[in-house]
């Protein structure tokens, strides 16, 4: 009964997110996600926790978010998107 609840849990969370997978980029995704050359490589990691704003492709955010960049680089480094 445990093994199908899972499968039930997995299979609707799936099912929830399944249309977003196609997805294209809006509103800052662009300069943050895809022109963000501070998430492409492990050497600029520590900067995003010493930095005193989020790193973006061509601009720069007054905002600390260490951790949002940090899921950025670890998706950039599975997926190269």
């Amino acid at each position: 009964m445990k093994l199908v609840s899972i499968a039930l849990i997995v299979i609707l969370a799936f099912a929830s997110y399944a249309n977003s997978l196609n997805g294209k980029f809006i509103r800052d995704d662009e300069s943050l996600v895809r022109d963000n050359e501070n998430i492409r490589g492990p050497g600029r990691v520590f900067g995003y926790f010493t930095g005193k704003h989020a790193m973006g492709g061509r601009e720069k955010w007054g905002s600390y978010r260490p951790m949002q960049m940090l899921t950025y680089a670890v998706d950039h480094a599975f997926w190269r998107s």
